[in-house]
């Protein structure tokens, strides 16, 4: 099946996409890129020591946040 054709489009489908970071590297040009991996497993450590995570689900603990 060609996704591109006609027939497997629907409206307000977006067809093409590409994000263009230029306008976030001018503004914060000492940030360095971080592979996917690296970050989920940063950020999962930071939820692990900073409190700010629950077993529950939520941050908070509480249903809703």
């Amino acid at each position: 099946m060609n996704a591109d054709a006609p027939a497997s489009r629907r409206t307000g489908d977006v067809t093409h996409s590409r994000a263009d970071n230029a306008r976030l590297r001018s503004l914060f040009p000492e940030v360095e890129p971080t592979p996917l991996r690296e970050g989920l497993e940063q950020t999962v450590q930071w939820f692990r020591t900073s409190g700010q995570w629950s077993t529950s689900g939520t941050a908070s603990g509480r249903p809703g946040g």
